[in-house]
């Protein structure tokens, strides 16, 4: 099915902002979680706010995806919020690379 280039362009830009939409809302929920966090310092909440993780795990959550990356589960962790740490209350799975590797079966010879 094809259709002409200003109904492709609406389509386009309605899923663009419903995207958005919906990754604002997830946004907002991860931020409040992090700032309602005792345990991390106020700098360490402050570079959460302004960084990519939040986004990444507010992506995972809106897409259902799983999460890749190379930081642990730190329960005691204070000057840095892990993105494990989010994904754990969110119920959002995270993986390493070499699960992420394993898991597509990818091999190198």
């Amino acid at each position: 099915m094809s259709l002409p280039d200003g109904q492709m362009t609406d389509l386009v830009m309605h899923s663009a902002r419903q995207m958005k939409k919906m990754l604002l809302n997830h946004m907002g929920g991860v931020v409040t979680w992090v700032q309602s966090q005792s345990q991390y310092t106020n700098a360490a909440k402050a570079d959460f706010a302004k960084g990519a993780d939040g986004w990444l795990v507010a992506y995972a959550m809106a897409k259902g995806r799983v999460l890749v990356t190379h930081e642990v589960l730190a329960s005691d962790a204070r000057r840095k919020v892990p993105i494990p740490n989010i994904c754990e209350p969110f119920h959002i799975r995270y993986v390493d690379t070499f699960v992420m590797l394993r898991e597509l079966g990818v091999r190198f010879s």
